[in-house]
């Protein structure tokens, strides 16, 4: 893809990606906000595509979409109010939780631009399918290994930790003129950074004001998003012949499911136990 075509796609889709981003923790319906983190994390794997990343891309796409989706229905399940027709406030901390988020907002957006990141220009060996799986069939075979263990103990131990009885098995109750504003227009690696700064910002605002465990899940599923966003930008402009880059990646989206599904065994362990999944109410890790 072009640098303006780049451009074309980046710009509409991270204005889209942080807003629904943002409302994800605004809307008073907690289904409609699994909705909406679905929407961002999947415009994040557009941009992804935008960024010469199309097999990261379309993995962020078919991934997500199961995710959230598995992410609705356990907030039906878990939530007092999950369609928002009680009005209820399910935050705290708002001021506090905003300034902070904010205040990591600008330190990473500065450092962002005013740091002279390395550049190299995108040629035409930037690395395709085959080159990654090679990657993760050669060097990093070692590392993704150890990863798909600890991956499913991790899963085994949140099976396990939400099963009816507990751990313990106790029953729990144009022309020439317009070329600078092209050039304006064109996306650069700080350009993406910054990006990556928000949506990060809006997922820890999230993660620090919400009451539901769900809720804190999700913002951090955007800031792990976040993170991805800023290492596909790495190598869009700075080492597009780097495999290590969509392998790491690849262990960060594996990361968001495993995180996910303990989160979610937790919940359900806590909620057998306590019969609430808010976070102010779950004060033992008894049970």
């Amino acid at each position: 893809m072009s640098d303006l075509g780049t451009a074309l796609v980046f710009w509409p889709a991270t204005v889209i990606m942080l807003v629904t981003g943002l409302y994800v923790f605004i809307t008073s319906s907690m289904a409609r906000a699994g909705l909406l983190l679905l929407a961002a994390l999947g415009v994040e794997g557009l941009i992804f595509v935008a960024l010469a990343s199309e097999f990261l891309g379309f993995l962020q796409l078919l991934m997500m979409s199961g995710e959230m989706v598995i992410m609705v229905f356990f907030m039906v399940m878990f939530m007092p109010d999950p369609g928002g027709l009680m009005g209820m406030d399910m935050t705290h901390d708002k001021r506090r939780s905003a300034a902070v988020a904010g205040a990591v907002a600008v330190a990473l957006a500065v450092v962002a631009v005013l740091t002279d990141w390395p550049a190299r220009a995108v040629g035409d060996d930037a690395p395709d399918v085959r080159a990654i799986g090679f990657e993760v069939m050669g060097r990093s075979m070692i590392t993704f290994l150890f990863a798909a263990m600890t991956i499913l103990f991790a899963m085994v131990g949140g099976v396990l930790l939400a099963k009816a009885g507990g751990r313990f098995g106790i029953g729990a109750p144009g022309g020439r003129g317009s070329r600078l504003a092209r050039r304006r227009l064109m996306v650069s690696l700080p350009v993406v950074l910054a990006a990556g700064a928000l949506l990060f910002a809006i997922g820890l605002c999230g993660a620090l004001g919400q009451t539901n465990t769900i809720m804190v899940i999700m913002g951090v599923e955007l800031m792990l998003g976040a993170s991805m966003l800023n290492v596909v930008g790495f190598l869009r402009y700075s080492h597009p012949d780097a495999t290590s880059g969509a392998f790491f990646v690849l262990v960060v989206m594996t990361l968001m499911a495993v995180e996910a599904t303990v989160g979610f065994a937790l919940v359900i362990s806590a909620f057998r136990h306590s019969r609430t999944a808010e976070v102010d109410d779950l004060t033992e890790l008894k049970g």
